[in-house]
């Protein structure tokens, strides 16, 4: 980052991801989706389960275990933080991109395929 710059002046881009997230009230991680993204944050969609100032751990695609902070909670979404800048190709590739996979079980969650 260059001196003087903003986290917050990163560029955002829309998007249409999904993301794991991880609270420390929570045994097992829930699902979100992500509206917008970039180097620094994100815009996730919630069901009220989030509060400003939660410590949370987020995999994007292939970018694990991020660790954020809740900024600001709206009705249905919540702007989170990252503590370090992420790498946005790793968080746009796919989770299941690169598993080799045989055979029409492969095709089984294809929506061009339903």
């Amino acid at each position: 980052m260059q001196p003087g710059a903003s986290r917050n002046s990163d560029k955002r881009e829309s998007v249409m991801l999904r993301a794991m997230v991880w609270t420390a009230s929570a045994r097992t991680p829930s699902e979100h989706r992500i509206r917008n993204l970039s180097l620094s944050g994100a815009c996730i969609l919630h069901s009220g389960k989030l509060t400003r100032g939660d410590r949370i751990r987020v995999t994007i695609g292939q970018a694990h275990d991020l660790d954020a902070v809740v900024m600001w909670v709206a009705e249905g979404a919540a702007g989170i933080r990252f503590e370090e800048p992420i790498d946005l190709a790793a968080a746009r590739r796919s989770r299941s991109a690169g598993i080799a996979q045989a055979g029409w079980i492969g095709g089984m969650r294809d929506v061009y395929r339903r």
